[in-house]
């Protein structure tokens, strides 16, 4: 069988993320030093040359956003001896009361990632539990750590930007240190993409490289000793600024555009992890106007427009069971990822030749996931961690398996459990006006390493829902407005034959997402 709704391309995923060490905590004004292959840099239209729509009215300013944050300490217990193995922290934002009602969907945004945020920090010092348990059992004295920073850097009514620094440390000769930028749209509560910001990214890499070392001064001796690692940054960095720059963490300034690397990214540990400004009045010729909002002497100073809350009570934390490592298949997870398809077939050929090779990989599909793309792509990750440092553990497999890119990525959480399930008979359908029953019937997760054995019992009911995305030519009979119970209730039998693509829960369809015949 085939389906006519999915075209073969391959997509690799490229960035190079190792591990570092923990760096001093800068504060909160200045920055520390956090699929298509074919197309590497972002060429916008004609209109982001004009702005048509994003054209400052003279003289005036984009009002300010006006905030808190605060600090939430963590610690993690060993269960049986209550000696401490981990301490971490997060932050959270949250904005005035007044903006809060100004920008409500900034506001929800902010809360979703307070949230989100919360639930990786604890995640990963829960699953880390394990190991460090085992470290002081064979005499290590110490405890782990996952520290991170918070760079508040842009707050006005075009983009409220900023970077967490993240750092690991579970007991071995140093940590790993990455960066995380977030930059909403306070109108949407959108991220704003990255296309949204350049006009090209064609000399984009060069720039970066070139303005490291202006503001670095200990990597031109680096570089100068090491030839070759800048020649490799400099090639590495079109992979990364692909899929809206997807391999960088970055987030925008009042005044231009902040870039941070990790540890290695530079080459080797002693050149550490950099942030680099790229100035929109530097190179005004690569950006479109739509953040160029301020003169050179009218900069805001994000410093008065916050206020940092007294840190919040220190919360403990409960260990996870010390026989789970990872997260099991509906939790987040951390993903060393390697390749991106557009057919699900050739991400499972390329989990099955890793396997051939010993090595755990899986196939993801990206919109069941918070933070992975939201565009239908099958990705494939070696091991599914419940810690960036444990996901790091992998990259000699990669590397050794031909993937020099690969990189670690968080997934958020798992939004829906996808599925086909295959109807062959109209004797399979239950149907009655309050719900259908799809009685065993075969079915295989779009996630996963296989084809799933199936067959399971499915119901819709009056909860069941047509996604928004869902094209309803293949629905013979619909009409807008009719729910999915009316619509399998007034169908024909041929039409309610072929291939659904559901998220379920349990064993409830909760949303229908399309349907396909065979040819």
């Amino acid at each position: 069988m085939k389906f006519n709704h999915i075209k073969p391309m391959f997509i690799l995923l490229a960035s190079v993320i190792l591990c570092g060490c923990r760096p001093a905590s800068t504060g909160n004004d200045t920055p520390a030093t956090d699929t298509d292959k074919s197309e590497k840099v972002i060429q916008t239209s004609d209109d982001k040359d004009t702005d048509k729509d994003d054209t400052k009215e003279p003289g005036k300013d984009p009002e300010k956003i006006f905030f808190s944050y605060q600090n939430n300490d963590l610690e993690l217990k060993n269960p049986s001896s209550s000696a401490l193995m981990m301490e971490g922290n997060y932050y959270s934002i949250s904005l005035d009361s007044s903006d809060s009602r100004l920008y409500p969907q900034l506001s929800n945004a902010l809360d979703t990632y307070n949230a989100a945020e919360e639930k990786r920090v604890t995640d990963a010092m829960s699953s880390a539990a394990p190991d460090m348990i085992e470290l002081q059992g064979n005499g290590f004295d110490g405890s782990g750590d996952i520290f991170t920073d918070i760079y508040l850097l842009r707050a006005d009514e075009k983009a409220f930007s900023f970077c967490i620094l993240d750092y690991s440390f579970l007991g071995g000769a140093h940590g790993f240190t990455q960066y995380y930028g977030y930059c909403y749209d306070p109108k949407t509560g959108e991220r704003i993409n990255f296309s949204d910001i350049f006009k090209s990214t064609y000399d984009l890499p060069g720039i970066i490289v070139d303005e490291l070392l202006k503001q670095n001064e200990d990597l031109i001796g680096y570089f100068k000793e090491c030839p070759s690692d800048k020649e490799n940054l400099l090639a590495d960095i079109p992979s990364r600024l692909e899929n809206e720059a997807k391999g960088l963490a970055w987030a925008l300034d009042y005044d231009g555009i902040w870039f941070y690397f990790e540890d290695y990214a530079m080459g080797a540990y002693v050149a550490g992890s950099q942030a680099v400004k790229v100035s929109f009045s530097d190179y005004p010729e690569i950006f479109t106007n739509t953040f160029v909002n301020y003169k050179a002497d009218d900069v805001p100073d994000i410093k008065t427009q916050y206020e940092k809350k007294e840190d919040a009570p220190k919360t403990e934390i409960q260990a996870s069971d010390p026989g789970k490592n990872s997260a099991d298949d509906n939790d987040p997870f951390f993903g060393l990822w390697i390749g991106s398809f557009k057919e699900r077939q050739e991400a499972l050929d390329l989990v099955d030749k890793l396997d051939e090779q010993g090595i755990e990989a899986y196939s993801i599909y990206t919109p069941e996931y918070e933070n992975l793309n939201k565009e239908p792509y099958w990705c494939v990750t070696i091991g599914r961690s419940g810690s960036e440092p444990e996901a790091q553990a992998y990259i000699d497999a990669a590397q050794k398996a031909g993937f020099p890119d690969a990189y670690v990525k968080y997934t958020g959480n798992r939004l829906c459990k996808r599925i086909y399930c295959y109807i062959y008979a109209g004797n399979s359908l239950e149907i009655t006006p309050s719900k259908v029953t799809m009685n065993e019937v075969p079915v295989e997760e779009l996630s996963g390493t296989s084809y799933s054995e199936g067959p399971a019992t499915l119901t819709i009911d009056s909860a069941t829902v047509f996604d928004k995305s869902c094209n309803m030519q293949p629905f013979t009979g619909y009409k807008e407005g009719m729910s999915v119970l009316d619509w399998f209730n007034k169908a024909n039998e041929p039409d309610l034959l072929g291939v659904f693509d559901v998220s379920i829960t349990g064993t409830h369809v909760d949303g229908i997402y399309g349907s396909y015949w065979w040819d």
